[in-house]
């Protein structure tokens, strides 16, 4: 079971309108039944917080797919500090492997160019609010790879 081991006072745009408390999640961990922590994701994320919110995901792998928020400024956006949403894949010693930030994606995302142009002057810190993750495996480019046995062409 995956759950906040311990939270840290937020600041700046961590405390957008809308959230629940000034709390951020500094240090998420899996537990086993008893109660032991297993696995812990925190202390290695950047400024320390592992800022987790709404899903995770473990990972065939072993590693965990981690949705967070990351506080940092973004170029062409309106707001000097964002609170972006991140996607870390974390080691079984808490360590990030791979990440996918939002604001390094947007033109993926088929908002038109007026869309965009509201996106990047939002009033929101929390511009792109992200509630769910899963992973959909291997890729080719950006299609989905499809294996050898089962192509048609």
């Amino acid at each position: 079971m995956l759950v906040t081991l311990e939270n840290a006072a937020g600041r700046g745009v961590d405390l957008v309108p809308g959230r629940v408390g000034p709390q951020v999640s500094k240090t998420i961990g899996e537990l086993d039944w008893d109660g032991q922590v297993r696995w812990r994701f925190g202390d290695q994320a950047p400024g320390g917080l592992a800022q987790q919110h709404h899903d995770w995901a473990r990972l065939p792998n072993g590693h965990t797919l981690v949705l967070a928020n990351l506080r940092h400024a973004v170029a062409g956006f309106r707001q000097p500090e964002v609170l972006d949403d991140v996607a870390y894949e974390v080691d079984g010693a808490g360590a990030i492997t791979w990440r996918w930030v939002a604001s390094e994606h947007l033109e993926e995302l088929g908002f038109t160019p007026a869309q965009l142009a509201l996106v990047r002057n939002s009033d929101n810190a929390d511009y792109l609010h992200i509630n769910d993750l899963k992973p959909l495996g291997p890729t080719t480019g950006s299609r989905p790879a499809t294996p050898a046995s089962r192509r048609t062409t």
